[in-house]
């Protein structure tokens, strides 16, 4: 599951950007992208309902490492 506040898509304008995520995960169908499975909101937050990954996404493994070394980089863009 992917949350998204509201209060920081709206500040960062970034509702564009959202409305296209989900119009993208929603359409593409390959094996190395995430399916959208859902979408649920309440009053603070955007849900966005995903196919599971066990070790996370990329974002985690950069806040992890702060700098991938060159066989970690090679990895993830095959």
């Amino acid at each position: 599951m992917k949350l998204q506040s509201k209060y920081q898509i709206i500040k960062n304008a970034q509702e564009g950007h959202l409305f296209n995520e989900i119009s993208l995960m929603s359409t593409l169908k390959h094996p190395l992208i995430l399916q959208l499975q859902s979408i649920a909101q309440d009053n603070r937050m955007v849900y966005l309902y995903l196919d599971y990954m066990k070790h996370g996404d990329l974002m985690k493994v950069l806040n992890l490492h702060k700098q991938l070394s060159k066989e970690l980089a090679q990895f993830y863009a095959a």
